[in-house]
């Protein structure tokens, strides 16, 4: 039986995972500023949007000023310190905000590291780069100053860090877990609410990793559990809990509840969004309406989410968000203000959709990224 704790830190065509349609320092900076607490409370004020190269040669974090009305401006490019790989990590959140809004985590895939930076609007500070415990991290997830990455490459696990208040990161102890296998082709890693855990997404062994949450941030025995449908990929948690998951073969979205002592329950199985492999997963802040980006078919999909977790496909194509012909959407993310960016790996922009009552999407902005998008996040 899993136990798990609450705490609080201060300190994808279909190869195995569908790879070719889902994408097989600075000087101190002012203290953070209103303008991003005030985002945080879901005000509508300006903020930023940031999404990375993945150079091979240098890194590099591309930050864009958000208006008020979800338009995008160049704001400015930082270095990570570390190497990219060139391409499509294959992943979910390989660039994250902290909850507070106050740092900014990216992966460096071609270095095996991590790094962090102080965000001060669309501004950043670079504040460490450590090793990311493993071989090819891809995704990174924080909650309460406690971050998890995922290292996909050989021997794939999972590894821990302390975020501190200045946005520095310092590895914990013992916190290394490996996956199931060797290299399952492992998606995502995000902690979940109230202490419930940290999951992961295997895409090649169709396994949801569910590890226990001790009170010191290392992580207790994986309980793995069979996704419903083939591929799980990417995923996100509503405000209650709901675990929501791509499932980027069948083109479907599915729904679960995590709980105490490693209960674990499917509660919409494979809800089909009529689209082609969708990867990409973000859910509202309001915990109404999941979004899900199709890889092969240029489209969002959007579902209804209900109190009690049940996933209702919004209208019968399942197109939601139209990114327009030749379109490839990747990485999503949701700022504080109703609105949704996408990335199109294609035409190499962030497309931006305003969310609407009933969970529709109109465009609002469309701004040119680098030569290779790789995750993207926003307030």
């Amino acid at each position: 039986m899993m136990k798990t704790h609450s705490r609080n830190w201060c300190a994808l065509a279909m190869a195995v995972a569908l790879p070719t349609a889902c994408g097989g320092t600075s000087d101190e900076g002012e203290s953070p500023t209103t303008q991003g607490e005030a985002a945080l409370r879901g005000e509508s004020s300006d903020g930023a949007v940031f999404t990375m190269s993945n150079d091979v040669q240098a890194n590099t974090v591309f930050a864009y000023h958000r208006s008020a009305d979800g338009s995008l401006d160049v704001a400015g490019q930082y270095a990570t310190g570390g190497l990219g790989t060139g391409a499509s990590l294959g992943s979910q959140g390989s660039v994250r905000l902290s909850e507070d809004g106050r740092s900014l985590l990216v992966v460096n895939a071609g270095s095996n590291d991590i790094s962090s930076f102080a965000v001060h609007g669309a501004h950043l500070t670079l504040r460490s780069k450590v090793p990311s415990g493993g071989i090819m991290p891809t995704s990174i997830a924080e909650r309460d100053h406690l971050v998890y990455v995922l290292n996909a490459g050989s021997n794939s696990n999972v590894t821990g860090f302390s975020l501190d208040a200045l946005g520095g990161l310092q590895p914990i102890v013992g916190s290394t877990r490996a996956l199931s296998a060797a290299m399952p082709s492992a998606a995502e890693v995000a902690i979940a609410p109230r202490g419930l855990g940290v999951v992961v997404t295997e895409k090649g062994t169709n396994l949801l990793d569910v590890f226990e949450l001790h009170f010191n941030g290392t992580l207790g025995k994986a309980e793995t559990h069979a996704s419903s449908g083939a591929v799980p990929y990417g995923f996100d948690f509503s405000s209650n809990g709901t675990l929501v998951v791509s499932e980027a073969a069948p083109g479907a979205m599915s729904s679960y509840r995590l709980g105490r002592l490693g209960a674990f329950k499917t509660i919409s199985a494979t809800v089909a969004d009529n689209q082609i492999a969708p990867c990409w997963v973000v859910v509202t802040h309001d915990g109404r309406f999941a979004y899900t980006a199709n890889a092969g078919s240029s489209s969002i999909s959007g579902y209804s989410l209900a109190w009690d977790g049940a996933l209702h496909l919004l209208g019968v194509n399942g197109i939601t968000g139209n990114m327009g012909q030749n379109a490839k959407p990747l990485d999503m993310a949701l700022d504080q203000s109703q609105h949704l960016y996408a990335i199109d790996a294609a035409n190499r922009v962030i497309d931006g959709f305003a969310i609407g009552e009933k969970g529709s999407l109109t465009p609002v902005t469309s701004a040119t990224g680098p030569s290779t998008l790789v995750g993207v996040a926003a307030m």
